[in-house]
């Protein structure tokens, strides 16, 4: 069957400076999608679809791990007493900061 034509979903293309304000809104101070969308004044929809491309484009493809499993733990030995905390936020680095154990205490 044949669709009237007066049916269909407008299409509006999302330029490039409103897509970046949206992943900012969105992932930076934390914003719901759909509200993102009303104060930029795109379709929700297209917004998602945004939004949805970003995470798959960009975020999980500079994620890089050293082993299979996101988070994991060692035993604390003489040999290694230093660790680093990287905090990523919408694929960016927030803040990275390296740590060394000083002594270990026996009980």
């Amino acid at each position: 069957m044949k669709k009237d034509s007066s049916t269909k979903r407008p299409y509006e293309k999302v330029s490039k400076i409103k897509r970046q304000n949206l992943v900012k809104l969105v992932f930076h101070q934390g914003i719901k999608i759909k509200h993102a969308a009303k104060q930029l004044k795109i379709n929700y929809a297209a917004a998602k679809t945004v939004i949805s491309q970003h995470r798959c484009n960009v975020i999980l493809q500079n994620v890089q791990y050293k082993t299979n499993q996101r988070c994991g733990f060692t035993k604390i030995n003489n040999i290694n007493r230093s660790f680093s905390l990287i905090s990523k936020l919408a694929g960016e680095i927030i803040k990275a900061t390296d740590h060394t154990i000083q002594e270990l205490k026996k009980v």
